[in-house]
């Protein structure tokens, strides 16, 4: 079961693809994740992004590439910090803010969901779970979805009763 762990930093998962923008070696893949990610279309089964996506400017092309490296079905987990956060403007690194209805636009269910077509891209995600549960982090928890335009959903990788955080 592929994964991958995005802006991984020091939080090495063992089994899990490791990628960061700063050179660390021990087998960390370095890659800038504002530019296109270098894995093929439908890789990973599971991918968790904490304290990445707000470095990087072009909110879309990270849920593009994100859901793009994505396998139907995969969970993403990802952790970031809400622009309303104290200390999210000390670091000039911060270059995208996101609040609770960043998703809100592909989620199936949501009254905000439009035709998932944006850029020519399909993207759509089933909501998990979302969880606000201290003031520096949103979380949340998606289900891709991958749709053929001639055969309707493609078949998804097992579902993920477990909610764990990798760390």
């Amino acid at each position: 079961m592929p994964r991958l762990n995005i802006g991984c930093w020091t939080h090495i998962l063992p089994g899990w693809v490791n990628a960061d923008i700063i050179p660390m070696g021990n087998g960390v893949v370095q890659m800038d994740a504002s530019k296109p990610w270098p894995w093929e279309d439908n890789t990973f089964d599971q991918i968790w992004a904490s304290h990445i996506a707000e470095h990087v400017l072009d909110k879309m092309h990270f849920i593009r590439e994100m859901y793009r490296v994505s396998k139907p079905g995969a969970l993403i987990q990802l952790r970031i910090p809400p622009h309303t956060w104290s200390e999210f403007w000390r670091d000039p690194t911060h270059r995208s803010c996101w609040n609770e209805h960043s998703f809100d636009h592909f989620l199936v269910g949501n009254p905000d969901h439009k035709p998932p077509y944006l850029e020519g891209v399909f993207i759509e995600f089933a909501l998990i779970r979302f969880d606000r549960s201290c003031e520096s982090e949103y979380h949340w928890w998606l289900k891709v979805r991958k749709k053929d335009v001639e055969d309707g959903y493609l078949p998804e990788v097992a579902d993920h009763p477990e909610l764990v955080l990798p760390y």
